[in-house]
Parts: structure tokens; sequence; C-alpha cells
């Protein structure tokens, strides 16, 4: 074969290994979109003002209440002195500070504040992105496309979620695809191409499987910016294919890496160490490099100061971390629903690179730094209140330190080449099993509705924390484990209502009930268990209120129930309205512990929602009686 024809087969190669990694990331279980909900709509909205004043954004999209929606920021200044003080009395502080005015979440004002959701929906004062604005403008030629078909997330008038989930599902799993072709690429540097594509397997299997590549967060595009600028770095010193833009270019990529999202400052500083003390690299790029740095810095500040009136975004403000606290530190590395020795054991592992490079100084002292990296980003997620990263799985908040731990990867593989064979051996079959449960973990987690259901199942994990402590429960084995352990069974009040909406029913929450909503708990999944332990005298017949999830794509919702497998009742709901079930039961069907299991065959995602649960019933309250008959019962004291 000519040397064209080897060409075009590579690129060929190129090609069909990139696809198969997008379908990979594509076809795993959708995640819910939170954080990312308005990358795409405020692209769209910007081009098509010329601002960042979201105002028209907010109210477009009707499915994202004022008190619910907490990714916009409001000026103090356009805010009555009352409504400030009655903010203050109710605990809630500004979130970040401008020139002459501080700024207040929405949601914590319209939340908090009565009345103040009906004045901010005609609001006359701008309303502005919390969450950094760099990836909605990288998103541009998106809107461009999008809207040049006539098929936008915000067309100006309403905000589509169907089209919202569906982009952001394509492109998360592109981006997240092209971060594992730009490590494997600098892999290829250093080691042969088996071992460089065991390296990107790892990566690509871990985080960012299960985070990274499931919406457009700031990571999704501050990831593949790093891993470009470390594919440069190594291209550059390690390959010796230096070209005469590439410190324009690295500097250009590490700096955007940083504008999408602070904590990015770590590795980008990490990579702009290792240019500096690079011996090879002249001083004359080392220049051109920082000086590339300084011109995004002034353009970074003066967007700033232009949108906000401060030298930094509110988001990028340091008040933000608070001094790291040393239970935070343990709870990263070990609780069992966000600690490393459970989701990334790889990164504790990693800590030991130094010491396999003792005698190469230039690769103790990258070891160090990058081990250095991985500890800075530790400390900075230790000090954030909600260090478990709220609704997530596994631990989210530590994707900024994977540059930093691809790093030390590349520099172990090298150092294991120079090692004797059984050492060598030993060293990449530990690795290598290492490797093996991450997939396990992150793959089998996210591939089960369980693994995120976690969070809100049997109650959410924001509301009990110390969930994040309960070994009985751990969620790298949600998708395998039952939600409650049975041992835990509490007693089910005799006559008396349970109220779904109440804390009191995170006692009886099983596998497929979802957390507290204001009025109900919803199912989530084709089956939902309620588990308890028998009331203290007989009981004849079961008795709750549910509301179906219908809808002209799924007009019927079968339930089918029974107690501890035997059926005891179904029935067919065809209309959204609250409807009461009552059920007799039959004799010995209770037991010492019990799982009433509701069967929902037609369970569906609500169409144009976003939400991704499968939804059955949202069920209300429901009670154990003696006799037929539960319109007059009373609220179970457990639950008053």
């Amino acid at each position: 074969m000519d040397r064209m024809g080897i060409h075009s087969s590579m690129r060929l190669g190129w090609v069909v290994a990139f696809s198969a990694l997008m379908a990979f990331y594509y076809f795993i279980p959708e995640l819910e979109i939170t954080d990312s909900r308005y990358v795409l709509g405020i692209s769209d909205a910007f081009l098509r003002s010329g601002s960042l004043d979201m105002r028209r954004l907010v109210k477009a999209y009707a499915n994202e209440a004022l008190v619910d929606n907490y990714y916009f920021l409001i000026r103090s200044t356009d805010l009555a002195p009352d409504v400030i003080a009655t903010a203050k009395k109710a605990g809630i502080g500004p979130f970040g500070k401008g020139r002459g005015a501080d700024f207040y979440i929405l949601r914590e004002i319209a939340s908090f504040v009565p009345g103040a959701a009906a004045g901010i929906s005609d609001a006359t004062y701008p309303l502005l992105p919390l969450y950094p604005n760099w990836p909605s403008f990288l998103c541009a030629p998106v809107s461009v496309l999008t809207s040049a078909l006539g098929a936008p997330v915000y067309d100006g008038v309403a905000f589509h979620d169907d089209r919202n989930a569906l982009y952001q599902r394509i492109l998360a799993a592109a981006v997240a695809a092209l971060t594992i072709v730009f490590f494997y690429a600098a892999a290829r540097c250093v080691v042969a191409r088996p071992l460089a594509m065991a390296l990107a397997a790892w990566l690509g299997a871990g985080l960012i499987a299960s985070s990274t590549s499931r919406a457009l967060w700031s990571d999704t595009f501050a990831l593949p910016l790093c891993f470009a600028g470390l594919t440069v770095f190594m291209r550059v010193v390690v390959a010796r294919r230096a070209t005469s833009y590439w410190p324009f270019l690295l500097a250009a990529l590490l700096s955007l890496a940083f504008m999408m999202k602070p904590l990015y400052a770590i590795p980008s500083a990490m990579l702009g160490l290792l240019v500096v003390l690079a011996p090879e690299i002249p001083l004359r790029s080392k220049v051109s490099f920082a000086a590339t740095c300084l011109a995004f810095a002034i353009l970074f500040v003066v967007t700033s100061f232009t949108t906000y009136g401060a030298l930094l975004p509110p988001y990028f403000a340091p008040m933000r971390v608070n001094p790291f606290d040393p239970s935070h530190i343990l709870g990263v590395l070990v609780s069992p629903s966000r600690g490393l020795l459970w989701f990334m054991p790889s990164a504790l592992l990693l800590f030991f690179t130094p010491f396999f490079v003792l005698r190469d100084r230039r690769l103790l002292v990258a070891s160090a730094i990058g081990v250095a990296a991985v500890t800075l980003v530790i400390l900075s997620i230790s000090g954030f209140q909600t260090w478990w990263g709220g609704f997530s799985y596994g631990p989210r908040l530590f994707q900024p330190a994977l540059p930093a731990l691809a790093l030390l990867a590349l520099i172990t593989a090298q150092a294991a080449g120079n090692l004797g064979r059984p050492a060598q051996a030993a060293l990449l079959s530990l690795f290598g099993v290492v490797a093996c449960w991450e997939a396990f973990v992150h793959i089998g987690g996210v591939s089960s509705g369980r693994g995120m259901q976690w969070n809100v199942s049997p109650v959410s994990v924001d509301d009990a924390p110390e969930r994040l402590w309960d070994w009985s429960d751990p969620q790298f084995l949600a998708a395998f484990l039952k939600r409650r352990p049975i041992r835990d069974l509490s007693p089910l009040p005799q006559d008396a209502w349970v109220q779904m909406p109440s804390a009191c029913s995170d006692r009886f929450a099983g596998d497929g009930i979802s957390g507290r909503e204001a009025e109900f708990r919803w199912t989530d999944g084709n089956d939902a268990e309620i588990l308890f332990a028998p009331p203290p005298a007989e009981v004849g017949s079961l008795t709750m209120e549910v509301l179906p999830l219908v809808d002209p794509s799924h007009p019927l919702q079968h339930v089918g129930i029974d107690i501890n497998g035997t059926e005891i009742g179904a029935v067919l709901l065809t209309e959204p309205r609250w409807t009461p079930l009552q059920f007799n039961l039959p004799p010995g069907v209770m037991k010492s512990q019990n799982a009433l299991t509701l069967r929902l065959p037609d369970a569906h995602r609500p169409p144009a929602s976003g939400d991704t649960r499968l939804l059955g019933v949202a069920i209300r309250r429901f009670a154990l009686t003696s006799e037929p008959g539960a319109s007059s019962l009373p609220v179970a004291d457990i639950c008053k």
C-alpha cells in the first residue's frame, strides 16, 4: 500500500474510533440536565439580542418556576430595601459583589421573599447568568446552525426542552469523545499504541462517562481544552514536534479552560508551570506563551466588568471557597457515596508516582507538580459547603483533577518501561484491575436509573447529607442493591394516612419511589416499593391516592399492586386526576417484613419537560385500614 493509502486508512480509522466512542457516550442512559439547563438557551438569546440580560429567556421557560430557578442573578440595586431586609432575615445573603452592588440568586429571592416572584416576572431590571458565560459563547456555532434550520432551543418566544435535551446529549457525547482522543494523542508521545489505548479506556470509562459526557456542564468544555493543551505540551516537549504557533495555541487552550470554570485554574497553572520549567523551550516561546495568557486575562476581565461591574464574575469570586474542612477532605477521599477510594482509587495510587521516578529529576519535578495539582483540587472541593456536588453520580467536583491525573498516569506508564519485566507486569496488572473496577462502578452506576435516583431516594442528599456516610446504602453500589435495608423497616400506622410529601414517608420509601415534592412523590421506573413492618393490629384493606402520568403518546397507565409477591389488585388509569384506590388484603398476606410493590409497565419520561425519570403515578397518601372506607381517616401522628 502506498503512503497515500496508508494515510487514508489511518484517517478512516480515526473517524471510526471517534464515532464508536461518541456512540458509547450517547447511548449511556441519560442523566438529568441540571446546572447546564440554559447553556444553549443563553447562546440563542445572546445571538438574538447581543445582551446577557436573560429576562425574556427566563419568562419563556414555562417549565421552570422562579422559585426553582437558581441559574440567574439579580443586582441588589434592582431590589427594594425591604426585599433585601426580608431576605436577610430569612438567612439569604448575596452570592457575589459587583461595582456598587451585590448579586442575589433569583431562586432565593423568589422563594423566601413573599410576593417577590410576581414582581420578578414583570421585572424591568436585568437577570444575569449565574454560571460562566463562556460555555454558551462556545456554543454560538450550534445556535447559528439550529436557528438556520428553524429548530433552536430558544426561538425568542418559547424554550424547547425536547431540543435542549437532544442537542446537549449529542454535543456532550462528541466533546467527551474528543477529550479521550486528545488524551490518546498525548499518550502516544510516550508509550506504544496498545498501552495508549488502555490508558484512554481507563480515562474514558471513569468520571468522564458518568459525569462529563452526560450534559453541557462547564467541565464538558474545560476538560477537552485542558487535554488538548496536554497534547500540545507533550508534542512540543517529549515528541519534539514544535511549531511556530504552539505557545499561542497552548495559552489560548489553557486560558479558555479557566474561563469555563474557575477550578480549572489548577490544571491550567500546572501545565503553565511545566512550560516555564521546561529547559528545552526557548525563552522567546515562554514569553509568547505568557503574553497570550495575559491577553486572554484582559479579555476575561473586560467582559466581566462589562457584564457584572467586577473584575471577576460572581461565580469566580474567591470568597465562594471557604477554608478547607478536615471532615470534608475525609468525605472526598472515603465517603461511600462520593469518595475517591470507591469511585477513583487510581487517583490515590497515582499519588505514589514520584516514587517511581526518583532517579529522573525532570520526571520527578513534573510528577510532584501533578500531585500538588490533585491535592489543590481536593482542598478546593473541601472548601465548598456542599462538597459532595449536589445531585451527581460520584465525585463530579473532582473533574478538574483529571488532567493532572492523566499527566501522572503518563509518567507512571513511561517509568514502567524502565522496570524489570516482573515489576512491570505487577504494576500494570494492579492498575489494570483498578481501571476495571472504576469502569464497573461508573458505567454500571449510570446504566441503571438507581445510580442517580440515590440522590433523592428515600430523601434528598442535600437535605440529609448524613446519607453520604451510610455504609448500608453506598451510591457506588446503588445499581445493585435495594434502596433500603430490610432490617430497618418501620411499623406502618394503622387507620391513619401516611402523607407522601411529609418526611415521615422517608421511613417507607423503597426502590422506585422518587424524592419528596410539594404534594406527592412520584414512582420512578417500572416497579416501586413501599417497605414496612406490620401495624400493631390486624388490617383488611389498602387505600392510596394516585395521579397517573398520561399524555397523548401514553394515554394509559396500567397499575398492578402486590404485597410480598401476592397480587392484591390491578387498575387501568386514563385520566390525569387524583384517584382513590382501595384493595382488600388476602388473609395471611402480611409478614414481619413487607414490601408493597406497584407494577408500572407504562411508566415513561414526561414529554418536553427535561425530566429523565420514568414516571408512572404520583402518590399523595396511603393507609392500611382495619375496615373499608378511608375518607375520614386522620393523618398519622408520625406525619404531623
